[in-house]
């Protein structure tokens, strides 16, 4: 079952850190219902995370 009907739209994307073993990414996007949130990233090739945060910047567990 998909998330949402059609992908976010990105308004805004920040790269933070590159090297050969991971990178750190932040998107600012729009979501289908016309929110709009902070999307941040770690990716890895051998995995990934995603860590929520609130507006006030707290991690949502």
């Amino acid at each position: 079952m998909a998330l949402f009907q059609e992908p976010p739209e990105i308004l805004q994307p920040l790269l933070f850190y590159q090297s050969r073993k991971f990178s750190y990414a932040a998107n600012r996007l729009r979501l289908p219902n016309g929110s709009e949130g902070d999307w941040a990233s770690v990716r890895h090739p051998g995995g990934a995370m995603a860590v929520p945060l609130t507006p006030e910047g707290k991690i949502l567990c």
